[in-house]
């Protein structure tokens, strides 16, 4: 794993498209997106007031315990899924939506 990623404005996107794994990768913004190709961590947090969530994470959704909240908004994941302790991933939004898919495969 390449080490730790974090990420963080009031205004904007983050799009997240590495070649590299992380043992952690943290993002938070305020109003914006959060977009992701084929990132792989072992512990992921992301954060948004308002906006979006999506894109792709290496694995399978078993493989990390998974918190998601949405305030305002809707999520294709659900709460509390996986047991592995060393695997997570928390995704919060207060106005806006979590669409976050797994798939199979290494980072690109």
């Amino acid at each position: 794993f390449a080490g730790e990623l974090y990420a963080e404005t009031e205004t904007g996107n983050c799009d997240i498209n590495v070649d590299s794994s992380f043992s952690k990768v943290q993002i938070n913004i305020g109003t914006g997106n959060i977009i992701l190709d084929s990132l792989c961590a072992n512990q992921m947090v992301f954060t948004i007031d308002t906006g979006l969530i999506s894109g792709t994470v290496v694995g399978k959704g078993s493989d990390y315990t998974i918190s998601a909240k949405c305030k305002t908004g809707t999520s294709n994941l659900v709460d509390g899924i996986g047991n592995v302790s060393n695997k997570s991933l928390t995704a919060e939004v207060d106005t806006g939506s979590i669409k976050l898919r797994f798939i199979d495969g290494a980072p690109k």
